[in-house]
């Protein structure tokens, strides 16, 4: 599924990468989307506040199923917890909503911060759901909730650097965070703590802009303003293999 600029939102069949079916969104431009893991929704972020709730099954492909606002601000980040219990949005205007899916996508946490940062909006749920970490005040803090009551769990401190997206590997023991320096710096789980593992420079010749774990965690993907993606060796063993 991808959405554009030009407020048309298409499903693609992942074989034959033809399309099975396009829709618009009128008078609104669809910014951010992630598909649950459970059941065939995606949710949408528009820059308008909007979240829009469409069925992807074969007989409803499109239908909208449900929609909510909260903040009159474009929606920068959103996702789907594994379990599919939430959907976590973060909005421009650097805050963060839970809705609860069990009770109809009603808001169920909101976080704010003192320092907000406006350029950097990044949130990602652990594997097995226990976990939401994003990033907080002036995109050099990171912080990890409970998804059990969301209450603050782990708070990191990255003075001297500033995160530009965060994700959990997909072997539920690490944090992996990108900076605008073009590094990503390594966090692991280890008890009832989180501990700094590594970290590693000049993952792409430019800004690295994004970053992509794949699901068995064997392989990193950067990609940087150069135009080039590299792939790396997920413990970054050996040389990259660039792709233009």
């Amino acid at each position: 599924m991808s959405v554009g600029l030009d407020q048309r939102i298409y499903i693609w069949n992942s074989e034959t990468m033809e399309v099975v079916t396009e829709f618009t969104t009128s008078n609104d431009v669809a910014l951010k989307l992630t598909t649950s893991a459970v059941d065939p929704t995606v949710a949408i972020g528009f820059k308008s506040g909007f979240i829009r709730i469409f069925d992807l099954s074969f007989e409803n492909s499109g239908k909208l199923m449900a929609e909510t606002m909260i903040f009159e601000a474009p929606v920068m980040d959103l996702q789907y917890s594994p379990d599919n219990k939430f959907l976590a949005v973060f909005y421009k205007s650097c805050r963060i909503v839970i809705f609860s899916i069990e009770k109809g996508y009603q808001p169920v946490k909101s976080i704010d911060y003192e320092f907000p940062n406006e350029n950097y909006f990044s949130l990602s749920f652990s594997p097995d759901s226990k976990y939401l970490a994003n990033i907080s005040s002036n995109a050099n803090n990171v912080t990890i909730w409970e998804t059990k009551n969301f209450s603050l769990k782990y708070h990191l401190d990255l003075t001297g650097d500033i995160v530009s997206k965060l994700k959990f590997a997909p072997n539920g023991k690490d944090l992996v965070l990108l900076t605008t320096s073009s590094k990503l710096k390594f966090y692991r789980f280890s008890f009832s703590e989180i501990v700094f593992n590594k970290e590693i420079y000049g993952v792409t010749d430019l800004e690295c802009q994004d970053f992509e774990i794949s699901p068995n965690n064997k392989f990193i993907a950067c990609c940087g303003r150069e135009g080039v993606v590299k792939v790396y060796d997920y413990f970054m063993r050996g040389s990259a293999s660039p792709s233009s």
